[in-house]
């Protein structure tokens, strides 16, 4: 794994923790870490909408 990627995805948790605020949530996920759950229907999700982050097309 080189560093671009590493970058990238620290990157891309920083936009969406930053969004907690604005969203009155302690904690948010995108929709590709839900997906890739083995077991998401043992927590409580809640949709809240697509959001454009910068550098990222959708999450």
């Amino acid at each position: 794994m080189d560093a671009a990627t590493i970058a990238d995805t620290v990157n891309t948790a920083s936009r969406i923790e930053s969004l907690t605020k604005h969203y009155e949530a302690s904690i948010l996920i995108s929709e590709d870490s839900v997906n890739r759950m083995a077991n998401s229907n043992d927590f409580h999700l809640r949709y809240l909408g697509k959001v454009q982050v910068k550098g990222k097309k959708n999450l």
